[in-house]
C-alpha cells in the first residue's frame, strides 16, 4: 500500500488499484480460485473499495501466487502513513454477500454500520 494505490502482484501481472489520499480505504483482495468442476469458470483476483468491487485481475495457470522466496507483506512506504484497525485472511474465496457482509460489520462504529446495513 502506498499514498495513492495499492498493489498485488502475481507472478506474471500487476493488480493495481488507485484511491485518494487522506481517506479511511476499506479494502480487500478476494482471489477466487479455478472451480475444476465448472470448466467455463474464471479464475480471477477482485480488488473491493468501501465494499464495491472496484478492479478485477483474471488470472490462469501461468500465474503463481506463491513467493519463491516468501518476504513479509508491504503496507506503507516511505511518503505515507498507513493506519490498519483490522486485517483478516480466510481459507477460502468470499462471495460478493460475505465481502459486503465484512464490510458492514467491519465499521469503525454502529452508527456507520446501520446506516450501512440499511443502505445496502
Amino acid at each position: 500500500m502506498q499514498a495513492h494505490n495499492v498493489s498485488i502482484y502475481t507472478s506474471t501481472d500487476t493488480l493495481f488499484v488507485p484511491y485518494s489520499e487522506e481517506d479511511i480505504i476499506e479494502f480487500e483482495y478476494n482471489i477466487n480460485a479455478l472451480d475444476l468442476e465448472q470448466s467455463d469458470a474464471t479464475s480471477y483476483i477482485m480488488a473491493y473499495e468501501d465494499g464495491v468491487g472496484a478492479r478485477p485481475l483474471i488470472y490462469n495457470d501461468s500465474h503463481r501466487l506463491y513467493q519463491y522466496q516468501p518476504v513479509p507483506i508491504t503496507i506503507g512506504s516511505d511518503d505515507c502513513d498507513v493506519y490498519i484497525y483490522r486485517m483478516k485472511a480466510y481459507s477460502a474465496a468470499l462471495t460478493d454477500t460475505n465481502v459486503l457482509k465484512n464490510f458492514i460489520a467491519d465499521s469503525l462504529n454502529s452508527e456507520t454500520m446501520i446506516a450501512r446495513y440499511e443502505r445496502n
